[in-house]
């Protein structure tokens, strides 16, 4: 992080009027230069961002051709910028940037009301237009996405079920967890809803999927070295191995909370009930601005050790899919978990899933009573 500290310092000893504006681009560019997962050209970051301006000016437009940015006002032409000659250097493109957005301010009221702003709002959407999964948080909103309320739930069901209902993954998450793994020693099964749960930290899902394992590879994450593959595997000691599990997921189950699916399915460890999730393969780092910001980038992509890519399957299909009424009977009858058969994306969480997870562990229990 020093080497963008000291960059943002070099910029500010720019003779602009929006130096700091300067250093916070220069900062962000670096690091997205550096560290996304793919090589980046800047000026598709800077043609996203730019036009982001006529949200906050109805009445500005600006084209973007292939070696410059005009400005339009009411439809008319006011100016033309050309874009940095010198490829992707970060401190020419953010001088282009706050070129540009000057040139707007001086023909808008609107955009002079909003001064202070616009370089952020340039980089909000600027990043969401590159990558709909990297995302820059202004320093208002860090609250609000870094400091998630607790969205954990457990209870003891009859039959010894033990219902988990985890809204998001982060640190107290797995706190939760191990008390909970620790208060209930004697389970007959587990029922898992991810249902609504849009992921968090890749590590804790991780843990969390460990607990049921107890061996073998779990995931493996390649980043901008496509050769080098960062494996992750189970440790020893597998928690109520002859417990089942079923894990609800709905078209909301994204991310890390589809990494506790897929492991565990992938694993013949868990049965999913429920729709298709939502397929989100990428996992994003977050790194700390100087002005106090977040800037959440793509850095990995993670896969199976099967190497399924959630990318690709367009998320994971349930094996019992009640997006499409199927029931137990169709699972039993099929027996083809990882089959393409179409099972739609649904949002909403119906207690049938549940009462069906719990006739699935009594009907798995069964099973092996019967096979002994």
């Amino acid at each position: 992080m020093k080497k963008y500290i000291i960059i943002g310092i070099m910029c500010l000893f720019s003779f602009s009027a929006a130096a700091d504006d300067k250093a916070l681009l220069c900062q962000a560019f670096e690091i997205i230069k550096e560290k996304y997962i793919d090589e980046v050209n800047l000026s598709d970051i800077v043609v996203g961002g730019l036009k982001a301006l006529s949200k906050e000016d109805k009445n500005i437009r600006i084209a973007s051709e292939k070696n410059t940015a005009t400005i339009y006002y009411k439809g008319r032409l006011q100016k033309i910028f050309t874009h940095p000659w010198q490829g992707n250097d970060a401190s020419k493109w953010a001088d282009f940037v706050i070129n540009v957005i000057e040139g707007g301010k001086q023909i808008s009221p609107d955009l002079r009301r909003q001064d202070f702003e616009l370089a952020e709002v340039f980089l909000y959407e600027g990043i969401k237009a590159f990558d709909k999964n990297s995302h820059y948080y202004p320093v208002l909103e860090i609250g609000q996405e870094f400091i998630k309320p607790q969205a954990y739930h457990a209870s003891l069901h009859e039959d010894n079920i033990l219902y988990l209902r985890l809204g998001t993954i982060n640190e107290q998450t797995i706190k939760d967890f191990n008390q909970t793994m620790e208060k209930y020693q004697d389970l007959q099964g587990i029922i898992l809803d991810l249902r609504g749960n849009k992921g968090g930290y890749l590590k804790y899902a991780l843990q969390i999927a460990d607990m049921f394992l107890n061996d073998g590879v779990m995931i493996y994450t390649t980043g901008r070295n496509k050769g080098k593959r960062n494996i992750y595997r189970a440790t020893e000691g597998e928690l109520y191995a002859q417990a089942p599990i079923v894990i609800l997921v709905d078209g909301y189950t994204a991310s890390s909370a589809e990494v506790i699916a897929m492991v565990l399915h992938e694993k013949e460890r868990a049965i999913l009930v429920g729709s298709q999730t939502y397929g989100k393969e990428s996992v994003q780092n977050i790194y700390k601005l100087d002005n106090g910001a977040r800037l959440a980038l793509t850095t990995e992509r993670f896969y199976s050790a099967k190497n399924t890519s959630l990318k690709e399957t367009s998320g994971l299909r349930p094996d019992i899919c009640t997006a499409k009424s199927e029931t137990i009977e169709n699972f039993y009858e099929t027996r083809s978990p990882s089959d393409n058969r179409f099972c739609p994306r649904t949002f909403n969480k119906p207690n049938e899933d549940i009462d069906i997870a719990k006739e699935l562990i009594l009907k798995q229990l069964s099973s092996v009573t019967e096979g002994k």
